[in-house]
């Protein structure tokens, strides 16, 4: 298969251009803050790429596919050493990097570990930093009796008795348990746990294990308590005295062996054991004999015990590579220019590729659909109400009117009532009351404010309720004050007319009563919001 390549011109945001933000790399064009070229791939703090693709080593300006032996880490890579072989530190397949080594991200490549350089490897309990015995971590990196040795961190005396297990999950050493006390025969003796008992990874009392009942009482992950029950006494299936062999899988009840080419992905709760599994222990088909995916198939389109699929652009097919990205599109053919790459690796730019299989279209004006890149989240289309006419909300080139919502596509956009601030969906719809939004709504029966079913006042500092008018929002200032002194006489004019002043609650209503309904009022609608 060919290295699908492909210049990023004008598809990073002009925010990234040498804005201190760092290098950032795949722009098409040098960024100012990767300095003077060449630029290593190593050095790109940003990969503005899309999935599936990283800056090229030889012009960091140009992504590449991605590719297991290319030197850059991404993807579900573990690894990548910049090389295909068993050396070098990283798995021909990408797939875990060699013990006694550790790999970059960035072009890094691969380098033995050393202990006491501070960086903790699968091969070591511990690494402080230094070679010296008797802080918690030993001159060979082993934690030593009575430490913990969390990542990253100095390693600390445990103290044993406090109820708090000091137990760190990644090399799984420190305390098994601590009950609170130095008694023997209760599960925990001495901060180690005793066969038979299941003891909380974090500290407490711990709990008799009834090895045969079928229940698993203990953490298999952690191998802390039982890590099996199968309610049996044989000691070739699997589970022997409810402790699981190396090589199976064991919930509640049988165990299972995992078995590379029987049809089945195994899963142990936390991570895939196997990628793949397409029923055979042959390589060279998509799914290798150890059960890890092969490039340039797709395995994730086929069920287990299955064979998998070729990733083959022009298809018409959308199909993922061995890293679980998929293809951006694929419209039958290998050809640039029509919307989808000859390699099928982006859209071009103007065009929506929307069934596999179909060619792609460049979006219509005025054929009542708003187009919009549902992978890359472009907006082609702001609007579209069904024609090219200007001046009714959404115009000749689909961009949207000032005085006009366009609610739905295909629809006529709707002129905003004067005064109106909300959305025009909210006006007069049949949804109840809503208050706030500058002008009376029409499904508003009443001046009060307690009528309203939706308060739209959330613009800070103006986000609560007018109590004398329940078009406007105001501040918390404003609300005590009108508590306070009452709410003025109307003057006849529309907006006045829906105030709440003596005349809205009653005839003969003195002052006080004016002023206790008023702050009802803005309580209940505090309330409602």
């Amino acid at each position: 298969m060919s290295t699908p390549v492909r210049a990023q011109s004008g598809t990073c945001g002009a925010s990234h251009l040498g804005s201190d933000d760092g290098c950032d790399c795949g722009c098409g064009v040098l960024d100012a803050d990767c300095g003077a070229a060449p630029v290593e791939q190593a050095r790109c703090d940003y990969d503005a790429c899309p999935a599936g693709a990283v800056p090229s080593a030889a012009d960091v300006t140009v992504c590449l596919a991605n590719v297991c032996g290319d030197g850059y880490r991404a993807g579900v890579e573990m690894c990548d050493d910049g090389n295909a072989t068993s050396e070098g530190g990283c798995a021909p397949d990408c797939s875990h990097q060699e013990l006694g080594w550790l790999c970059g991200v960035r072009g890094e490549g691969c380098r033995r570990e050393r202990c006491g350089d501070g960086l903790r490897t699968v091969t070591e309990r511990c690494d402080d930093g230094n070679s010296v015995a008797g802080d918690g971590c030993a001159a060979d990196c082993n934690d030593e009796p009575g430490y913990i040795c969390y990542d990253a961190q100095p390693c600390r005396r445990t103290v044993c008795g406090d109820a708090y297990a000091e137990f760190d999950t990644w090399s799984r050493s420190g305390e098994t348990c601590d009950d609170g006390n130095s008694v023997a025969g209760d599960g925990c003796d001495r901060c180690e746990a005793e066969p038979g008992w299941y003891c909380p990874i974090w500290g407490g009392p711990c709990t008799e294990a009834n090895c045969g009942d079928g229940v698993v009482q203990g953490d298999p992950y952690y191998r802390l308590g039982e890590t099996c029950d199968d309610m049996n006494d044989d000691p070739n299936d699997g589970c022997d005295q409810c402790v699981a062999a190396p090589g199976t899988l064991c919930w509640n009840g049988p165990c299972h062996f995992v078995v590379c080419g029987d049809g089945l992905i195994d899963y142990d709760g936390v991570s895939a054991l196997e990628q793949c599994d397409d029923g055979n222990a042959g390589s060279g088909d998509g799914c290798t004999s150890t059960c890890q995916m092969e490039p340039g198939f797709d395995c994730y389109s086929s069920q287990p015990g299955e064979p998998c699929i070729e990733v083959r652009c022009g298809d018409g097919i959308i199909s993922y590579d061995q890293f679980g990205y998929p293809e951006m599109c694929d419209d039958g053919n290998e050809l640039d220019g029509d919307g989808c790459s000859a390699q099928c690796d982006y859209r071009e730019p103007g065009f929506v590729c929307e069934t596999p299989g179909e060619p792609c279209r460049e979006p219509v004006c005025g054929d009542g659909q708003r187009d919009r890149d549902l992978i890359y989240g472009t907006v082609l289309e702001e609007c579209d109400d069904g024609n090219t006419t200007s001046g009714d909300g959404c115009s000749e080139e689909c961009s949207p009117e000032p005085g006009f919502e366009c609610v739905a596509e295909g629809a006529p956009c709707v002129a905003l009532p004067d005064g109106w601030e909300c959305s025009v969906s909210f006006f007069g719809v049949g949804d109840g009351c809503d208050c706030g939004c500058g002008r009376p709504d029409p499904d508003c029966s009443s001046t009060d404010v307690e009528e309203c079913a939706f308060n739209h006042c959330f613009e800070e500092p103006e986000d609560e309720l007018d109590p004398c008018d329940p078009t406007r929002c105001v501040t918390d200032d404003d609300v005590d004050e009108a508590e306070e002194e009452g709410c003025p006489a109307t003057t006849g004019d529309p907006i006045d007319a829906l105030r709440c002043d003596a005349r809205s609650v009653g005839e003969g209503a003195d002052a006080a009563s004016v002023l206790a309904l008023s702050a009802l009022g803005a309580l209940l609608a505090r309330r409602r919001r």
